[in-house]
């Protein structure tokens, strides 16, 4: 008698992998200073630790823990540097974000600090916006433009308001941040890129007023397409304009500039 053994019931899985990509970076430093009783010093100034995972197909969810040192007492302390949600199935171009993400500020601003080709921050990018740059709550929008000739993206922010920048800070009453960026990218050819973008930020100040920026990037690029791990060229560089409103018939201007190759 042959017995025929009940089918076996496969599990279906769905497409979407719920376990998040976990990524960790170390930031190590070493010092000398000719003076002083302490010559040399090494230490970890940052560890980040990133949590990335599609939510469902219409969502993803971004997480950046940093843990940092203090430079002044040498402890470590935790901080939520990004936390954000960003659709991926929304019509006309369009894609949202909610949550405290970097703003799109030029090219610097949102790159993390340990992706950057350098150690210090340039000094005009740190008086206006901080060490950190400006990092905030809120949401942005961003439209892909239907150019055909080359990339374009306009993107609109609407945050609280970051205390811990120099040319802005979180209001007390309902005044928020408001940050626009145009982003144009062109291929010149195989080798050879252009990006051009256009910022505007409006938000108040610590004068309880309000401070008007406009701000430049042009980015350039060469990456042979043969042999471009060992042979690329960046030349980056951004302009920053401000209208700081202090108090009445008062206001200050400043301007300045960085740029590297």
């Amino acid at each position: 008698m042959k017995v025929t053994p009940p089918p076996v019931t496969q599990q279906t899985r769905s497409s979407l992998s719920f376990n998040p990509d976990i990524g960790v970076i170390g930031d190590f430093r070493g010092s000398y200073i000719s003076k002083g009783q302490k010559n040399f010093d090494l230490y970890l100034n940052e560890t980040e630790v990133s949590l990335q995972a599609a939510v469902d197909p219409y969502a993803r969810a971004d997480f950046f823990l940093s843990f940092s040192r203090d430079p002044e007492t040498g402890k470590y302390g935790v901080e939520v540097e990004e936390g954000y949600l960003t659709t991926l199935s929304l019509p006309a171009r369009l894609q949202l974000k909610v949550g405290k993400f970097r703003n799109a500020v030029g090219r610097l601003n949102t790159v993390h600090p340990h992706a950057l080709p350098f150690i210090d921050m340039p000094n005009a990018y740190v008086n206006f916006f901080g060490e950190e740059g400006l990092n905030d709550e809120g949401v942005s929008v961003s439209w892909l433009l239907p150019t055909k000739a080359f990339y374009q993206e306009l993107l609109f922010q609407v945050t609280s308001g970051y205390s811990e920048s120099p040319a802005f800070t979180r209001s007390e009453g309902n005044r928020l941040l408001y940050v626009s960026h145009l982003k144009n990218f062109f291929t010149l050819n195989d080798d050879n890129t252009l990006e051009l973008g256009l910022t505007g930020i409006s938000g108040p100040n610590d004068s309880a007023r309000v401070s008007n920026m406009a701000a430049v990037d042009l980015t350039y690029k060469w990456k042979p397409v043969k042999l471009n791990t060992y042979h690329s060229l960046t030349w980056q560089s951004e302009f920053y304009f401000n209208h700081a409103n202090l108090m009445d018939n008062y206001s200050m201007n400043s301007f300045g500039m960085y740029s590297f190759i």
